[in-house]
């Protein structure tokens, strides 16, 4: 039985004949069956996924990848002592590969890479951007290195520093 409104209050209307209502109060014997038996098999796939080898392989695939992160995390920043401050592409594209290496637990030195940044005349950005300033070469360049050690400093990563060097770029330098 399904119910309808007829204006004033509900009333019973038989569903078509091929429709079956089963409430959850009314469940059958065969339902409750069924839902044991996907509880179990659930619980049997689980139990294969945790204990299997494809769970261990994932693990160390895990680990490896995050071990790879942290080495090159650490040669960029290695390398960032070497790094002409005053090209402000190299300096982005370097932001840019170093935010590629921030992966959940990835540990890599993000304080010295700041202090590296702050000592060469650059600081960190938390706030907006004058509008006039995205004409500006190495205003806008200083505000996307500013708004990355942001996001360094407090490892919190958008996908906005990517879109801004990648508009500088088009912008400054024809690529």
């Amino acid at each position: 039985m399904n119910m309808k409104f007829n204006g004033d209050n509900f009333e019973k209307v038989p569903l078509n004949n091929e429709e079956t209502l089963v409430l959850e109060d009314e469940s059958t014997e065969e339902d409750t069956v069924r839902s044991e038996s996907l509880d179990s098999l659930y619980e049997k796939e689980n139990k294969k996924i945790l204990d299997s080898r494809n769970f261990k392989e994932y693990k160390e695939r895990i680990k490896k990848d995050v071990e790879e992160k942290e080495r090159e995390a650490d040669k960029l920043v290695e390398d960032l002592s070497s790094i002409d401050f005053n090209n402000q592409e190299v300096l982005l594209d370097w932001l840019c590969n170093f935010k590629e290496t921030q992966v959940s637990g990835v540990i890599s030195d993000k304080n010295k890479a700041v202090d590296i940044f702050n000592e060469n005349g650059y600081s960190i950005i938390s706030g907006k951007m004058d509008k006039n300033s995205l004409e500006d070469k190495e205003k806008y360049a200083r505000y996307i290195v500013g708004k990355a050690l942001y996001e360094i400093f407090t490892d919190v990563y958008s996908q906005e520093i990517n879109n801004c060097v990648k508009q500088w770029k088009e912008k400054f330098s024809g690529k």
